[in-house]
């Protein structure tokens, strides 16, 4: 009978090298995401251009900094 204790993984560590290969990739595709989901919004919705959280710069300053930051 094997006990729970040994059957547990072991935990795995996290490589620094290949998150910091993977991670600038992963932040441009969450921004490219974004903005296209921002464009077909825009597109269906149609706001006021004068409301700035639409606008082109936002979703990409927005998406870059939380991405940054969850770095």
């Amino acid at each position: 009978m094997v006990s729970a204790a040994q059957a547990a993984p072991a935990a795995e560590r996290v490589d620094f090298r290949r998150l910091l290969w993977a991670g600038p990739p992963a932040i441009a595709a969450a921004v490219i995401a974004n903005v296209i989901i921002r464009f077909v919004a825009v597109a269906a919705l149609q706001p006021d251009p004068a409301f700035m959280p639409l606008s082109v710069a936002m979703p990409i300053l927005c998406s870059r900094s939380l991405a940054g930051l969850a770095r």
